[in-house]
């Protein structure tokens, strides 16, 4: 009698979110209780093909689009590794879909069949490889809060702590941010619950770095307030690590009620990088060299709370959207305030898209001519809603196809040197009137271009990179400029019209010429000087019949 039970061999990894299989997901094996994501971490794993054969298989494994392993030629294999492991799947797009962190090496679970017990049980495996699941009494000796409460759900930090401190409670805490963030990495993927580093009042002479973990929930670092102000202070005069808060290559992440300051170099206050989403909420950034607040690579940042960003000249950025990035500033009801940003108080650059909703603010970002309030470049984006945009060399910057937007709100871009530049196949979208001449109709190959004279031209058109023409309107007069040299002028003092080449008038024609005298001067070398002379009429010509024109004064 056949007792045999017939089952697929090969494992099948479903979408629970949408009910379909898992196209082309990727994943990782392990040491157990490791992201098993980062290659110092991984097992070597084989793929059995269906004839047999075994192959070695490269990580991340990817599935078919039936949501099966296959290997490198796309053949179906079932996995296997040499005892307990780690398991972790993220979709095509990097987002998790299943974490296990102790999977006994031959154990018939599937996904479908996991329960919560399982889980548990899996979890509470030793790290030698026993495959007797151990009960929670087992654990006295540990530390507490990994899985019977739910989760390790805090960490604190204090500057009268202990890194020998467990950490895990208010009155253990550990002295360094380097020990809490190896503790974040050491429980995240033990736990059901956001994990928060509680840091206590105090300055910290060090950076905060975490990075390639797919946090499974988000990570909160929480510091203090005192009268509203954060009372945290990580502090880079001294520090080793170039950022202050720096979250690289991980899934969501939130920063409450810090105050970073003094990284130099490349440094930026809080650095949300490579894929991260993170939330900045009531933080403050001074005096960070390259920005107080920085996003890029595919990343995105939003900035909430009371948050100011003080750049003393030395700032580059105030808030940095780079790469394909994107994020929104403002809550809607709290100021976030820039001011003295070396470059930019916000840039949005390489295809970034950022909103600025209401109660923006930006000034005295004026240590060059050419320091901007808001700047986007290279295919950026930036819509300014409610907003005060003043003091700065330039209040509102658009170049290389970019585009500044204001889709609603009240946009104040005023008393800056210059309120607005529109350059480069760049736009500004909006109804917003600011003081240079209206930009109707350019001629083939040619566009706004921004640059700026000695004494600040309201428009400037290229020609397939060459200053075409410039024009500057200065009280009641009107200069056409052509090359910087040639120049064709309206001189409202006395209305006359001047052509000037190389920097010197040629031709002056003034107003109601005198008795015998034309309304033209002209630039004459007699052999002695170069003077402009007023052309005359002269005497009368031979014949009687008429006047010598074309003399002109001695």
């Amino acid at each position: 009698m056949a007792n045999a039970v017939v089952q697929l061999p090969v494992e099948y990894f479903p979408d629970t979110n949408k009910g379909r299989p898992l196209w082309d997901a990727k994943i990782y094996i392990g040491t157990i209780d490791l992201d098993p994501r980062i290659p110092a971490n991984q097992k070597v794993v084989t793929g059995r093909q269906e004839n047999g054969t075994e192959v070695a298989l490269a990580q991340p494994v990817r599935t078919n689009s039936g949501g099966v392993p296959v290997d490198a030629s796309g053949n179906i294999v079932t996995l296997l590794v040499d005892g307990a492991y780690s398991m972790a799947v993220d979709d095509r797009q990097d987002n998790q879909k299943y974490y296990f962190a102790n999977v006994l090496s031959g154990s018939p679970l599937t996904f479908e069949q996991v329960s919560t017990s399982d889980i548990l049980n899996a979890a509470l495996v030793t790290a030698t490889g026993t495959t007797t699941p151990r009960s929670l009494a087992d654990r006295s000796g540990e530390n507490k809060s990994i899985i019977d409460d739910g989760g390790i759900d805090k960490i604190y930090v204090s500057t009268i702590g202990s890194d020998t401190n467990s950490g895990l409670t208010v009155g253990s805490p550990v002295l360094t941010l380097d020990r809490a963030a190896e503790l974040f990495e050491k429980y995240q993927f033990k736990t059901n619950s956001t994990i928060t580093i509680k840091i206590a009042a105090g300055t910290y002479n060090e950076g905060l770095a975490i990075s390639n973990v797919k946090n499974r929930h988000e990570l909160v670092v929480e510091g203090e307030l005192l009268a509203g102000v954060p009372s945290v202070i990580i502090d880079g005069t001294s520090a080793t690590k170039p950022m202050g808060l720096n979250f690289n290559s991980m899934n969501n992440v939130r920063v409450k009620y810090i105050k970073v300051q003094n990284f130099g170099g490349v440094g930026s206050g809080i650095i949300i990088q490579n894929g991260t989403r993170g939330v900045i909420d009531t933080c403050d950034s001074e005096s960070n060299a390259e920005a107080g607040f920085n996003c890029s690579e595919d990343s995105e940042m939003v900035v909430i709370g009371t948050c100011n960003i003080i750049g003393n000249d030395i700032t580059k950025f105030g808030l940095r959207y780079y790469r394909n990035s994107g994020g929104s500033v403002s809550d809607n009801t709290n100021p976030i305030t820039i001011t003295g940003c070396t470059s930019a108080g916000l840039v949005s650059r390489d295809g970034s898209k950022v909103v600025t909703v209401n109660n923006f603010n930006v000034s005295n970002c004026n240590l060059t001519n050419t320091s901007t309030g808001v700047l986007a470049q290279k295919d950026g984006y930036i819509e300014l809603r409610t907003c005060t945009i003043t003091g700065n060399s330039i209040g509102a910057y658009a170049e290389n196809n970019s585009i500044i937007d204001t889709q609603t709100g009240v946009r104040n871009v005023s008393g800056n040197v210059r309120d607005i530049v529109i350059r480069d196949n760049s736009s500004d979208r909006s109804l917003f009137t600011y003081s240079a001449l209206p930009m109707q109709t350019w001629v083939p190959n040619s566009k706004p271009s921004g640059l700026i004279g000695n004494s600040g031209y309201d428009l400037v058109v290229d020609y397939d990179g060459t200053t075409g023409m410039q024009w500057l309107v200065n009280g009641n007069n009107v200069n056409l400029n052509f090359d910087k040299k040639s120049v064709i002028s309206y001189i409202g003092s006395d209305y006359s019209f001047r052509f000037t080449v190389n920097g010197t008038d040629a031709i002056r024609l003034i107003d109601a010429p005198t008795s015998n005298k034309t309304s033209m001067l002209l630039l004459v070398n007699d052999g002695a000087a170069t003077s402009l002379r007023q052309v005359k009429v002269g005497a009368a010509d031979s014949g009687g019949s008429g006047q010598r024109l074309l003399t002109v004064d001695n």
